[in-house]
């Protein structure tokens, strides 16, 4: 059983007061059929994971505090749990030693006060930080923002928030869990592919896709099998695509060691290009690029890229190269956040090395949507090429989601995180 499908395992049955000694076809009286959350706890009710309470009720409304929610979390994924002692406000109680284990292993820190208030209600963005941290997923901090603001970026990405109520700060209650839960088991739960044939091949010429969707089931990559460094901490994950989109390849360097992954679509002639690329140079600074569509560009800030800590983001462009300063000036203290979306287009002139996003040494954060053939780099190399690698590079995260036809991601020396 993999990582995810312990945790998803464990936080559903979490939700369980007392299994019940009979059910019907939906046996919760408490949750009404007009209810948002009723297809996500019906749907974990029919597939046997929730049983609610012996009287038929699940208890909707009701919250789940601090010190349930980790013990959830720590006994997913870990055996022989101890720890004591590591919060004034923690005693000798049957939550301890899943508190102070879970400090030990950098899932929590507690407050600025050292304390933990095991007791008190956990918010949304609380119960989604743990979750991310307790799967390695190390998000970096955005300047000149709330603390969890990334953190409910990349929850967002992942689609974990669907039809939630986005209120960071909002109490989380057991049919919001439910439905957390189940947009997690939509989006997340691993499987085994099905193998699939490829298209057979024709006279008769056909378009290119210019959109695709990822089918159900994806593969977990322990850590080794797709980042070169040997970095202890990493997490990949990718998912299989439409027959029509492609394939994935290994990508291999000189000593036939594994370092990537690439997507090979299935109209090789479509990533041909022999034009120039944009860069975007900068100066030193914390600065926000928005580029429009087509490269139109609208600054604030400087209107730069370096070695500050960079915010770009760009939608409905085609053929760019962005670096970040830090893979120009060799900063080393660059935390840079990307988002990128590309419209699908029909366009064949450019190049697989063309659309590429070049993060920095620092700990970046890349949510990428919809970018046909693009290279992305988490280290500071140079189109993707690993003998450009800083040896320095931060913990990245990159999650890819939507149309990503003819890509290929390269992980940093750091304890990478990549989701797509």
């Amino acid at each position: 059983m993999t990582k995810i499908t312990s945790i998803l395992a464990f936080f559903i049955l979490s939700l369980v007061a007392v299994q019940s000694s009979f059910q019907s076809s939906f046996a919760f009286t408490d949750v009404s059929g007009n209810s948002k959350y009723y297809e996500a706890i019906s749907g974990l009710e029919s597939s046997d994971i929730v049983d609610g309470n012996p009287d038929g009720t699940f208890e909707p409304a009701e919250s789940i505090n601090r010190a349930e929610f980790l013990k959830i979390i720590v006994e997913a994924q870990y055996n022989n749990i101890q720890g004591s002692g590591c919060f004034p406000d923690v005693p000798a109680k049957w939550f301890e030693k899943y508190i102070c284990f879970a400090k030990s292993e950098g899932i929590v820190d507690g407050y600025d006060d050292n304390t933990f208030r095991p007791g008190d209600t956990i918010s949304l963005a609380e119960g989604t930080k743990i979750l991310l941290e307790s799967l390695n997923m190390k998000v970096s901090p955005v300047q000149n923002t709330k603390w969890y603001t990334p953190y409910m970026q990349v929850a967002e990405s992942m689609y974990l928030i669907g039809n939630l109520t986005n209120d960071p700060k909002k109490e989380l209650t057991r049919e919001e869990a439910a439905q957390l839960i189940y947009n997690s088991q939509e989006e997340t739960m691993p499987s085994t592919p099905t193998p699939v044939e490829p298209p057979t091949p024709t006279e008769t010429p056909t378009e290119t896709p210019t959109s695709g969707l990822f089918d159900e089931e994806y593969t977990h990559l322990p850590p080794g099998k797709w980042d070169w460094n040997n970095a202890d901490n990493d997490f990949a994950n990718y998912r299989n695509f439409e027959t029509n989109i492609g394939k994935f390849n290994p990508l291999k360097n000189n000593d036939g060691e594994q370092y990537g992954w690439e997507l090979i679509g299935n109209n090789p002639d479509a990533i041909e290009f022999d034009g120039p690329a944009m860069y975007f140079y900068g100066s030193s600074g914390t600065d926000l690029i928005n580029l429009g569509a087509r490269g139109s560009i609208h600054s604030f800030g400087d209107g730069n890229l370096a070695g500050g800590d960079d915010v770009l983001v760009f939608e409905e462009s085609y053929s760019l190269d962005f670096r970040t300063g830090s893979s120009l000036d060799n900063s080393d203290q660059d935390d840079d956040l990307v988002i990128g979306g590309c419209t699908p287009n029909t366009d064949t002139s450019f190049d697989i090395e063309t659309t590429t996003i070049h993060t920095g040494p620092g700990s970046d954060t890349v949510f990428i949507r919809d970018m046909e053939r693009a290279a992305i780099d988490a280290g500071n190399g140079s189109n993707g090429r690993t003998d450009s690698i800083d040896p320095n590079d931060g913990d990245d995260v990159v999650v890819f989601r939507g149309n990503m036809l003819d890509f290929r991601f390269f992980g940093g020396n750091g304890d990478d995180t990549a989701v797509w």
